[in-house]
């Protein structure tokens, strides 16, 4: 009997410690939203999507300076992130939005939770979103449609649009300034 203690200690150990590993795997395996995943974090039948980056740079316009990031992970989640250092008022609200090229929404991303400094400037913010993807899926806002149909720059509806490289563009707008856009650029 005492020669099998040490064995059956050993064992527990090891037990243990793989019951430790797998419940960290488990937590990293269950960070995708629950639709994507099973009750034991197994990936469903879902298409895994590529891992991607966007960025939105505000050189001026509208009085904005500033970038705002756009990465995708596996699951289709993209989190927001970025920083203004000019053109902010403390005293508005202000609302941001992924529009196409007639200025359509595509996506509301809401006030990105950003605060405005005295200066103008904003502090950095972050923020994940599931409702909209980069490249996922062909509603993905990097597949977004122009609205200008035959070179003419008259906006049709969606449904009657031509393929092509419309773009999708970001858009600040605050309660007492006209919106301002910078397109979404893709590395």
């Amino acid at each position: 009997m005492m020669r099998t203690t040490p064995l059956v200690f050993s064992l527990l150990l090891v037990l243990i410690f793989s019951l430790a590993t797998s419940a960290k795997e488990f937590e990293k395996r269950t960070t995708c939203s629950v639709t994507k995943r099973d009750v034991l974090g197994r990936r469903n039948n879902v298409k895994k999507c590529p891992c991607a980056v966007a960025q939105s740079s505000f050189t001026g316009q509208g009085g904005f300076t500033g970038f705002t990031g756009f990465a995708q992970n596996e699951c289709g989640e993209v989190k927001t992130f970025g920083q203004f250092y000019a053109g902010f008022d403390k005293e508005q609200k202000y609302n941001f939005k992924i529009v196409d090229d007639c200025g359509n929404t595509i996506t509301d991303l809401g006030d990105l939770g950003i605060t405005v400094n005295d200066d103008g400037s904003t502090g950095t913010f972050s923020q994940t979103f599931d409702t909209f993807n980069l490249n996922c899926d062909d509603k993905g806002i990097q597949y977004t449609k122009s609205a200008v149909y035959k070179k003419k720059r008259n906006c049709h509806p969606i449904k009657k649009r031509a393929p092509g490289d419309g773009g999708a563009y970001m858009e600040i707008s605050g309660t007492n300034q006209s919106p301002s856009t910078a397109s979404v650029d893709y590395p």
